[in-house]
């Protein structure tokens, strides 16, 4: 009976082991003792783990033709020579035995640590640190606690002595990807498993979306991650060419020569629909983002685009006799714009701010500032675009209004199809 009950404990014993060996080690727990086979540069051919880790221990899996690879071995060899008998190094793959032989005779480097051969999927080693990317890391104390489980750009030399000091590793995990998350696009990938490390750059166009509420457009350089980002949430084709060639104002965008409100008239699709686009590169250059960002939405819709200097009617803002009754008596930086029914007060706004919005009136063509005054007005103006109404209330302050021709930069668009 007593010899019975002796069989059972041991046999569930066995199955236990068995269970735990066939189960993937998480960081911060201990592995079970297993049996490596088919190792080479060492005295024995079969050999327990735990051999290797009566140090601290780093296994390395690694295979003949990984670049990263051959570059990590000798820097291993580096970390150990300056940390002489301090850890161990365990090398790990799926070669086979002979090619691992015929290659470590043409790289000396390698014959200095312990090689496992001829590793299998099902193998206990690689249930216990699964994986389908090398170089892979596993960090594992004296005590057979895996500390860290990472890609080779952790092992530096900082790493590697906080781990030699038994210091808390709060290194990034190398995790693996499911069959389901390979078939993300790349950049969710990267952002959701690296924090977007290894974006160098991309490029994004989608229709109207409802659930933005707000249309807004701009091209920015972030200097904490160094990266230019051009952003235009559903922006009408017109608005996002002049976003891309930094051209303002109404009368910019030509489509097939004709001018952008002749052509609204018309029921072509891609004039009629607001769309989003989001760029993101990894550069200090906006002018270059911006030519990304017109080459794209050429690409997209099949269009050429371009810019030449043509004369155009212009609404030009001038000065009389040097008056300056608009100017800002107010040396605070507070303003106020009130638009009533029929009137807009401007009260201590900047005059360019005044001018790129049109004198608030959306006037047909673009508004220039040739009073040689770029500091903060206070006028009162109707609410019209009546040029003989603006220009009277305007010469009140000592300022005028006239339709004159002057060369401006014009986006055209043509169909290559």
């Amino acid at each position: 009976m007593k010899i019975a009950k002796k069989i059972i404990l041991l046999i569930t014993f066995i199955a236990s082991t068995e269970s735990s060996i066939g189960q993937k080690i998480e960081i911060g727990k201990p592995y079970q003792d297993i049996l490596l086979r088919n190792v080479v540069n060492y005295s024995k051919e079969n050999v327990l783990l735990s051999t290797f880790n009566d140090k601290p221990l780093i296994i390395d899996f690694w295979f003949i033709g990984c670049a990263p690879c051959m570059e990590l071995v000798p820097h291993l060899d580096s970390l150990q020579k300056a940390n002489p008998r301090k850890f161990n190094i365990l090398l790990a793959t799926f070669e086979n035995r002979n090619a691992v032989l015929a290659f470590t005779k043409k790289n000396p480097v390698f014959r200095k640590f312990p090689i496992i051969t001829d590793l299998k999927r099902s193998d206990s080693l690689m249930l216990m640190f699964p994986h389908t990317k090398e170089p892979h890391e596993i960090w594992i104390d004296r005590n057979k606690v895996v500390q860290a489980i990472t890609s080779n750009e952790e092992l530096t030399t900082q790493n590697l002595v906080a781990f030699l000091n038994g210091a808390s590793l709060s290194l990034s995990e190398k995790k693996e990807l499911t069959p389901e998350q390979r078939r993300l696009p790349l950049f969710l990938i990267d952002r959701e498993f690296n924090n977007s490390k290894g974006q160098l750059f991309y490029s994004y166009i989608s229709e109207y979306d409802p659930k933005i509420s707000n249309v807004s457009w701009g091209v920015q350089y972030a200097k904490e991650n160094n990266t230019v980002k051009a952003l235009c949430l559903n922006c009408m084709l017109d608005i996002l060419y002049k976003v891309a060639y930094d051209i303002s104002g109404p009368d910019k965008v030509f489509f097939n020569g004709k001018s952008w409100s002749e052509n609204q008239a018309k029921k072509t699709p891609e004039l009629k629909l607001p769309y989003s686009y989001e760029l993101i590169i990894r550069d200090t250059s906006i002018s270059k983002a911006r030519k990304i960002m017109h080459n794209s939405l050429d690409n997209y819709f099949s269009l050429q685009s371009k810019v030449k200097q043509v004369e155009m009617p212009c609404y030009i803002l001038s000065r009389l006799e040097n008056r300056s009754d608009f100017i800002s008596k107010d040396e605070t930086p507070a303003n106020n714009l009130d638009i009533t029914v029929d009137k807009i007060i401007i009260k201590n706004i900047g005059i360019d701010f005044v001018i790129n919005n049109g004198l608030y009136n959306n006037l047909e063509h673009e508004v220039l500032n040739e009073t040689d005054y770029n500091g903060r007005i206070t006028v009162t103006i109707p609410r019209t675009k009546e040029l003989q109404k603006i220009k009277k209330e305007l010469n009140r302050y000592g300022l005028d209004i006239n339709i004159e021709k002057r060369k401006r930069e014009i986006i055209f668009l043509e169909n290559i199809n």
